[in-house]
């Protein structure tokens, strides 16, 4: 039986507003315990905080931490978000214990600060390497300034991580990353592969597919493979461009579908092959059909500041549609490869390796049947209401 205690999940990004891995899995794991009639309340920043202007957050940031050598314009706004999530979280009766299952370290500092009732339960979700991701989605003006963030960075993580009272690790790279970088205990971190809504994402016939092509201009006979990325270094969408220059086949069609800081370079890099197609971001409703006139779903991410990507949520949603994926052999998505079966991997950061990986999956005419077979594993193990049942488990055992 599970107890009637009322469940806050906390985030520094709304998801129904932001995109990405974190924001999606909030999302399924709100939509789970709805379904299973379990009172919860989302507490993320509202719609007015993006209207914030960067001398305010420049006036938070130092009311917060009164550290001036860290001052910069790539992160004052960013830590601004403890002044407007602190308002929220300060509303909560402070009489009664409550379920507070933080998304991103940031919020677990705010609710060790804020909540003091002896019988509240902290959970925390580490989607990634909160420190060491700084460095890879932002430009910083010099190394020392990037490092001095950095350092910062691992203080408020390691505070996060040591106020827990569980700690769910999407990966098992990561649950080592908190034992042997924030020496948590192994007791206290819970490995959970992520989900997807198996609902949502799923497979459609021929018929439909080649309609949907049509309607986005693309013929029946084309190879269309998609990389559904984040143009940010540890996406390593460069060696996706690579491969298919190496590649003679005309039919070929690499839709990138993301925007980040690297899209000048990858846009050069491609050198207008008209094979490679740049949709920039993507609205989720638009994804999700180009997921259905895709032959292959391709993730090439790479080791970048030592992040590794988890388990991917654009190669759940792949498999979830009955398409062929490929991956790099790194991280949660190893995992996965190894426990399923219905994944091929291949070498991270290898033009080649990829190339290759494509050709063999287009002659070998496989391409269906490993997909019907991502797809049966997904259902099995990677849907939003198993995933929600586990997290249950995690809260009250």
């Amino acid at each position: 039986m599970i107890p009637h205690r009322h469940i806050f999940l906390l985030s520094t990004e709304n998801p129904n507003i932001n995109t990405g891995g974190k924001n999606t899995h909030i999302n399924l794991l709100k939509k789970g315990l709805d379904k299973r009639q379990i009172k919860n309340t989302l507490i993320c920043p509202d719609s007015s905080f993006y209207n914030i202007s960067k001398y305010h957050s420049a006036f938070l940031f130092f009311k917060y931490f009164d550290f001036r050598i860290l001052f910069s314009p790539h992160i004052c706004h960013f830590f601004s978000l403890f002044d407007h999530i602190f308002a929220k979280i300060s509303e909560i009766n402070p009489n009664e214990p409550y379920i507070f299952h933080c998304h991103d370290v940031i919020t677990m500092h705010l609710i060790s600060k804020i909540r003091h009732h002896p019988d509240d339960l902290r959970i925390l979700t580490v989607h990634g390497y909160y420190s060491k991701e700084i460095l890879d989605d932002n430009r910083f003006n010099s190394l020392h300034e990037g490092k001095k963030i950095q350092l910062f960075c691992e203080k408020i993580e390691h505070e996060a991580y040591s106020v827990s009272h569980k700690i769910i690790a999407v990966d098992s790279r990561i649950k080592d990353y908190l034992m042997y970088q924030y020496k948590c205990h192994s007791d206290k971190v819970h490995v959970l592969h992520n989900a997807t809504d198996i609902d949502e994402f799923h497979p459609i016939n021929q018929k439909e597919k080649i309609e949907i092509r049509k309607k986005f201009g693309y013929n029946f006979d084309d190879w269309i493979i998609l990389v559904p990325r984040r143009l940010v270094p540890k996406n390593g969408v460069e060696y996706a461009i690579k491969a298919i220059k190496k590649m003679t086949n005309k039919s070929l069609r690499l839709i990138i579908a993301g925007d980040g800081l690297l899209y000048k370079s990858l846009k050069l890099l491609s050198d207008n092959d008209l094979r490679i197609i740049f949709l920039g971001d993507v609205s989720h409703s638009s994804l999700i059909k180009y997921y259905h006139i895709s032959d292959i779903v391709l993730i090439p991410s790479i080791t970048s500041e030592g992040i590794q990507e988890a388990t991917s949520l654009s190669m759940l949603e792949g498999m979830a549609c009955g398409r062929a994926v490929i991956c790099s052999n790194i991280g949660g998505m190893k995992e996965v490869s190894e426990m399923s079966g219905a994944i091929i991997t291949v070498e991270e950061a290898n033009s080649d390796a990829i190339a290759l990986a494509i050709e063999n999956l287009i002659k070998s005419g496989n391409i269906n049947k490993l997909g019907n077979k991502a797809r049966n594993y997904v259902e099995l193990n990677h849907s939003y209401l198993t995933y929600t049942d586990k997290i249950l488990s995690i809260y009250f055992n």
